[in-house]
């Protein structure tokens, strides 16, 4: 499901127009970036959280030139889902 069909599948189950629908999707969307950047942590009812995670320093090699390079830690964004969730899929 692509962007555009997760708008309109949301619009025919509310009620609302395409534009009503995009502009809460924006809205809920815009709360959970602010709340994984300033509480490191952004939890969805029922599916799972966002997190922020630091990732180790790597080594990696270029396959081109075999050469060797150092890859700095860095801050990434993880999703965990919640086990109902898991086993579902499962």
């Amino acid at each position: 499901m692509n962007n555009k069909e997760f708008i309109a599948a949301i619009a025919e189950r509310t009620g609302k127009t395409q534009k009503e629908a995009t502009e809460i999707l924006e809205q809920w969307v815009s709360e959970l970036k602010s709340d994984v950047v300033e509480k490191q942590v952004a939890q969805i009812d029922g599916v799972g959280y966002l997190e922020t995670r630091m990732r180790d320093q790597r080594t990696i090699v270029n396959p081109g030139s075999k050469m060797k390079m150092l890859v700095p830690p860095k801050m990434v964004v993880a999703f965990k889902p919640i086990q109902k969730v898991k086993k579902e899929i499962k």
